[in-house]
């Protein structure tokens, strides 16, 4: 039978809530087409332990890391108490009979079987293509905007500090303008992580907004330059958004996806 009638099948079979039926269809699914996503994501809906769920899981993420079930459902499970590591089940004793499925009826890592490990390498190496919606213009903007304000701030700043001026304590003033610069770099540094939608950029964001905030304020007390006040509602929105859509960000660099590639060769010998 070919594979997309079995997946149907499959589908329907646990959307009936016949598990049992839906494991077996959902497994010839599986063994005909071990990168299947759709396949193992709904096989990890009929089977019975959280390991083989996480199993099924793992494997949906290293086809496609860009899936949000199953990356729901994998945190769900770590955070659960009932998960153990894939390395931690106690061997079986040799002659013992069990109940349990045989090797072949259960689902194994895709790095395990060693299925187009080539080909996922190839495909996770490359950076993610860049993300599009209203939460990454809004946060771009505030960082451009952010960005050309400390920058001009820092060049006025940093030409008064090279001046003769008596008035001006032209140290104080060049320093600060220095540091007005590597604020406005900072910023401008951050666009990248969001444009790609990484993981890191909600820590990265809210550290900047807190680091911005506090600069901003040193200087309107220290100096008695009131616009750098106008930042703060700014930073304060960038931090928001950064915790409140932490979901939006959930791509891995390409660095953090060689490691988990890794992690997984090596969880599974």
């Amino acid at each position: 039978m070919a594979t997309n009638d079995l997946l149907k099948q499959g589908i329907a079979a646990l959307n009936a809530g016949r598990k049992a039926e839906a494991r077996g269809l959902l497994m010839r699914v599986v063994q005909q087409d071990a990168r299947n996503e759709m396949g193992w994501l709904w096989l990890s809906g009929a089977l019975d332990t959280d390991e083989e769920r996480r199993i099924c899981l793992e494997n949906v993420l290293a086809i496609n890391p860009r899936s949000e079930a199953a990356r729901r459902g994998l945190g769900a499970l770590l955070a659960s108490a009932n998960v153990r590591p894939l390395s931690a089940a106690p061997p079986a004793k040799p002659g013992a009979e069990s109940d349990a499925p045989t090797r072949a009826q259960t689902p194994r890592l895709l790095a395990e079987t060693g299925v187009s490990d080539m080909a996922w390498h190839e495909k996770h190496a490359q950076a993610p293509n860049p993300a599009s919606g209203v939460v990454t213009a809004i946060i771009i903007i505030l960082l451009v905007v952010l960005s050309l304000f400390w920058l001009g701030i820092g060049f006025l700043q940093f030409s008064l500090g090279l001046s003769n001026n008596p008035y001006i304590n032209t140290e104080g003033t060049l320093c600060t303008g220095i540091w007005n610069l590597f604020i406005s770099v900072l910023n401008l540094a951050s666009i990248s992580d969001v444009v790609h939608r990484y993981r890191r950029a909600v820590n990265s964001l809210t550290l900047l907004a807190i680091v911005g905030s506090i600069f901003g304020l040193v200087q309107v007390v220290n100096y008695g330059v009131w616009l750098q006040i106008l930042v703060l509602p700014l930073y304060v929105a960038l931090g928001v958004l950064a915790q409140v859509n932490k979901a939006h960000f959930a791509e891995l660099t390409p660095k953090e996806l060689e490691k988990e590639r890794r992690q997984r060769h090596k969880q599974a010998k």
